[in-house]
């Protein structure tokens, strides 16, 4: 870490933190994804043959989620968990005042992390207020990887 970048070094610490918490969500998520597509298989055949909205459908879903086995699997872990452990570092990262690309980095990184859905628009068609956050956020990843190559 440089000098410059001391100045930062809570931002970067935390940037860490929430890049572990990342890759665990990512391990949770391959983990269930097949529960949950299969949930949703299951939901949808349910829903097909039973058209009309009445109370039982929460009791499908409910029922359904056992026989998948999604609340065995949330046993061994629950991405709602993970994803509240981010909620506090995410805040810190937002309140401490950037000194350094080390530190805008970070910021850029989490905000490109909690806000993706705005990169799955396409460019001539996306909300403008969602181009400015990607083509910030792009720039100044770029910048910073630039800067360190």
């Amino acid at each position: 870490m440089t000098a410059t970048s001391n100045r930062d070094a809570e931002l970067i610490r935390l940037g860490h933190e929430h890049d572990k918490l990342v890759q665990k969500l990512e391990v949770e998520t391959a983990r269930l994804r097949p529960l949950w597509d299969e949930h949703r298989r299951r939901m949808d055949g349910w829903r097909a043959a039973n058209p009309f909205k009445t109370g039982d459908d929460i009791k499908a879903y409910d029922r359904l989620w056992d026989e998948v086995g999604l609340n065995d699997a949330y046993k061994d872990g629950d991405p709602d968990e993970i994803t509240d452990a981010m909620d506090p570092i995410c805040r810190k990262i937002l309140a401490i005042p950037t000194m350094t690309l080390a530190g805008l980095l970070v910021k850029a990184r989490v905000a490109k992390y909690h806000a993706s859905e705005f990169w799955d628009e396409p460019h001539d068609t996306a909300d403008l207020a969602h181009l400015h956050m990607r083509e910030l956020c792009d720039a100044v990843i770029d910048m910073a990887a630039r800067t360190t190559a």
